[in-house]
């Protein structure tokens, strides 16, 4: 009589639990997409890929997925680089949105990209705005339980913050789901903890009326004037400038910069001011007026702010 084999046989019990159109192979056209991670090396290369879009599909495979020796792990979209040998289950299908006018309330699939969010809210209540992810690819539950920096944090905090999320719907280890409410340490761990206390599936954020004409976007400076990048934005910081004024800084390769006639590496002094274009340009003009500057901000709503850092998405994978 042949050894039983205990890895095998949970994968064919896991595979009577699904559907055929919720499981990926390496030979599916969309593994690649479904498994793909931000860093390169982390990529495992699961024997399977599995795309959910029930908490009731869910909440069997993680219960079961708990009582084996598979190695696993939950994949939003990516970015923290969440992958394993065996199993990936992937979050993507959770997708929904509901926006609720009465109170200010959407509540939406933690599974999605907070592109995504942003247009269908954008759809639902276009003067409204949300304290989302500066980059619209990434996740909304990643950045959720790693705590969520948004473009308007220093006048409403983190996305995790207690007056941002509200709650979230979680389906635990042993396959129960709640909100997370009902459960006031889970919902505490859930604020930045950094993952590992169930599957988001839902969360309940709060939005508001926002300014539609921001100004905003990348100012490129020369490498080479990094001295007087940095005592702009020493000055800038002594300076009382207002929650509804931001910025950041990074570097973009000159190989990056190619389709706008550039070959040189460049500062990108990425600005934002939800007061408008004279008191953005007023507050910015330290760096506009640096020589060889480059200007690339423009007037746009919440949503078009995120969208400026869409091509990050480009690169995931490569690192």
């Amino acid at each position: 009589m042949p050894a039983s084999n205990p890895q095998a046989d949970s994968f064919a019990t896991l595979r009577s639990l699904l559907q055929a159109d919720e499981i990926i192979t390496s030979n599916s056209p969309d593994y690649e997409a479904r498994a793909q991670t931000w860093a390169a090396q982390k990529h495992a290369r699961p024997r399977l890929v599995l795309r959910l879009t029930s908490i009731e599909s869910l909440s069997r495979v993680l219960a079961f997925l708990y009582r084996t020796r598979l190695d696993f792990a939950i994949y939003g979209q990516g970015f923290s680089s969440a992958s394993a040998k065996d199993v990936v289950v992937n979050m993507s299908g959770f997708d929904d949105f509901h926006f609720d006018a009465q109170g200010e309330v959407v509540t939406v699939g933690a599974g999605q990209t907070w592109s995504d969010v942003y247009r269908k809210l954008a759809d639902a209540a276009p003067e409204y705005g949300i304290v989302g992810a500066r980059t619209p690819c990434v996740g909304v539950a990643g950045t959720i339980v790693n705590g969520g920096y948004s473009w308007v944090s220093s006048e409403y905090g983190c996305i995790s913050d207690q007056n941002n999320m509200l709650d979230a719907k979680v389906v635990k280890y042993d396959g129960s789901v709640v909100w997370a409410s009902t459960e006031p340490e889970l919902l505490w761990a859930l604020r930045g903890g950094g993952g590992g206390f169930g599957a988001l599936v839902q969360v309940k954020l709060r939005v508001f009326p926002y300014p539609q004409h921001i100004w905003a976007g990348p100012i490129l400076v020369p490498r080479g004037r990094l001295e007087e990048v940095a005592e702009g934005i020493a000055n800038f910081l002594c300076r009382p400038v207002g929650p509804r004024i931001t910025m950041f800084l990074y570097v973009v390769k000159g190989r990056l910069l190619e389709s706008i006639g550039m070959d040189e590496d460049m500062l990108v002094i990425h600005a934002f001011d939800a007061n408008g274009e004279e008191h953005g340009r007023a507050h910015f003009r330290w760096a506009l007026d640096i020589p060889g500057a480059i200007d690339q901000t423009k007037i746009t709503t919440l949503a078009g702010v995120a969208n400026l850092q869409d091509k990050a998405g480009i690169v995931k994978g490569t690192t």
